[in-house]
């Protein structure tokens, strides 16, 4: 939960920033309705999956993504002026940083300059002014420190790699296939195929919701902070709640804009996402079906929840001119992203369900523990093939790549690399 809090956070500071770029106060605007769109894009469809597993690497690494993205470009940041020498010094350390991570947190350099471009179409900067900006000089000391460890340490592991002895979830695999295996990774982020994909996982309706305690607190919950989003949204609109922004930059304010920002950060966002997922090859050989969550599919959710709110800020421009068009939509806004809350928590719940009576499920937590915790002795040896034969009665029927064998052959690549013994010698 406290990583969800972060990741929410970051994201709607994201959002928040190229609001004031636009002149767009959140409080009166359809905007201000984000972290509803956030909530409902993110859905647990899939044990691989950020919200599955892993969350402090996966999620820690999407919301570094976006606290680096806000450090570059901040407000004061997109004018002219000099940078200090410690400034470089910072920013091309951050970019080290990333280079050094993880695969997703490569993005970063790619995301801060895109970010940085849309903050420039909010507000009508042109790009060759933007060029000159404090922010343009910072991602540029970002991107050296970043490319002065990436360039070397993926030719290092290339070489390293070379006989196929690494983990091939991150081979790169360069080829046509990639496009293939990354169009399905966009729509993975799309909550209603979240939805449809746990449809199956439990028999749970939406009746069942109040069956549950908690789950009906929940759903209360739920309706309560959107009912709240939108009376707040309300009363900002009509001015009974003063607008900082105006404030600060005036009384312009351009929703069309705004929404041209959002709708360029989100695509670019959920195509890099898409692509680093696609251009390995382990998801052009394995080809996961759609709505299959993995490591990058938070970060295209909320590429999606982003998509969403550019939805409503373009839909805010020509509900200003009528005060009940306005209350109307507003409401309809709120509720629609309401229902879709409700949804994703039913989506979750049938996820959870699933996986406590899954018979699998304890094998693997076994097997995991199991690789960790290594017992080099005979009996331990006999229990590690134990699990593995445990493992294929559960599930016989699963695909190639997530069979028993499967699972046995890499579990063996590993610990003969690591530790120099195999996970399962059924001749010891």
């Amino acid at each position: 939960m406290l990583m969800v809090a972060l990741l929410a956070i970051a994201s709607a500071a994201l959002v928040s920033a190229l609001a004031r770029s636009a002149g767009v106060d959140m409080r009166g605007s359809l905007v201000g309705l984000y972290p509803l769109a956030l909530a409902a894009s993110l859905v647990a469809s899939g044990a691989s999956g950020a919200l599955a597993q892993f969350p402090h690497m996966l999620i820690g690494s999407v919301a570094l993504i976006f606290g680096i993205t806000l450090a570059i470009s901040r407000d004061r940041d997109l004018q002219r002026r000099r940078l200090r020498r410690r400034e470089y010094a910072a920013l091309a350390l951050t970019g080290s940083a990333v280079a050094m991570f993880y695969d997703l947190a490569y993005l970063t350099p790619l995301i801060a300059g895109v970010f940085l471009v849309a903050r420039c179409v909010a507000s009508k900067t042109p790009l060759r002014a933007a060029t000159h900006t404090a922010a343009a000089k910072r991602w540029v000391a970002h991107f050296v420190g970043f490319a002065v460890v990436f360039i070397p340490s993926r030719v290092l592991i290339a070489l390293e790699c070379s006989d196929g002895g690494c983990y091939a979830g991150s081979d790169l695999s360069i080829s046509m296939d990639a496009v293939g295996a990354a169009a399905p990774r966009l729509l993975t982020g799309f909550a209603p195929v979240g939805w449809n994909r746990n449809a199956g996982r439990a028999d749970l309706g939406l009746a069942d919701l109040a069956t549950n305690a908690f789950i009906a607190l929940s759903v209360v919950a739920i309706v309560a902070v959107a009912a709240m989003a939108v009376v707040r949204c309300r009363r900002a609109a009509s001015g009974d709640v003063p607008s900082a922004v105006s404030d600060q930059i005036g009384t312009q304010r351009h929703p069309k804009r705004l929404a041209a920002a959002l709708t360029l950060l989100g695509v670019s966002m959920a195509l890099l996402a898409a692509s680093v997922a696609g251009l390995t090859a382990w998801a052009q050989q394995r080809q996961p079906a759609v709505g299959q969550a993995w490591r990058e599919t938070l970060l295209t959710q909320v590429a999606w929840s982003l998509l969403a709110v550019a939805v409503l800020a373009a839909l805010d421009a020509p509900m200003r001119a009528a005060n009940r068009r306005r209350v109307a939509g507003t409401v309809a806004a709120g509720s629609v992203l309401a229902a879709a809350m409700v949804l994703t928590l039913l989506a979750n719940w049938r996820f959870a369900e699933a996986s406590r009576t899954d018979p699998t499920a304890s094998i693997v937590s076994q097997i995991s523990l199991s690789s960790i915790l290594i017992d080099d002795s005979p009996i331990g040896n006999a229990l590690r093939c134990d699990l593995i034969a445990a493992y294929g009665e559960a599930a016989p029927d699963l695909p190639p790549w997530k069979s028993a064998q499967a699972v046995n052959d890499d579990l063996n690549s590993l610990m003969l690399k690591r530790h120099g013994i195999p996970y399962c010698d059924p001749t010891p």
